[in-house]
């Protein structure tokens, strides 16, 4: 499938799932996904924090994770996963203009500028 294709199949997710993604943290006390979705609520009121950094960092055990409750978002995996770039101008750069921003966010960022 090409680009265009992989973008309007990602943004037609985007969009049917912005009930999920878009309650923003500490304005609402409880969103409203979490009795849409009672099991997948109470099911991450059980991981430990460890297990939520680890899902939030590595989407290979993330995809899996919620396409167990919500099965719908099965393709996001694929449509999302984009060929691996180049990164290693950005290595050169040196430690300090990573500090404060947390690993996954640094490599948006150093695939994004070598892109």
């Amino acid at each position: 499938m090409n680009l265009e294709g992989r973008f309007q199949q990602l943004d037609a997710l985007l969009v049917e799932y912005a009930w999920l993604w878009r309650p923003q943290p500490f304005k609402e006390a409880r969103p409203a996904w979490c009795a849409r979705l009672p099991e997948l609520s109470e099911r991450l009121l059980t991981l430990s924090d460890d297990e939520l950094a680890r899902l939030g960092e590595d989407p290979a055990e993330m995809y899996p994770f919620l396409a167990e409750y919500l099965p719908a978002l099965k393709p996001l995996e694929d449509l999302s996963r984009l060929a691996e770039r180049d990164t290693s101008p950005l290595a050169d750069l040196g430690p300090h203009f990573a500090s404060g921003i947390p690993g996954r966010k640094w490599q948006q960022i150093t695939a994004f500028a070598a892109a």
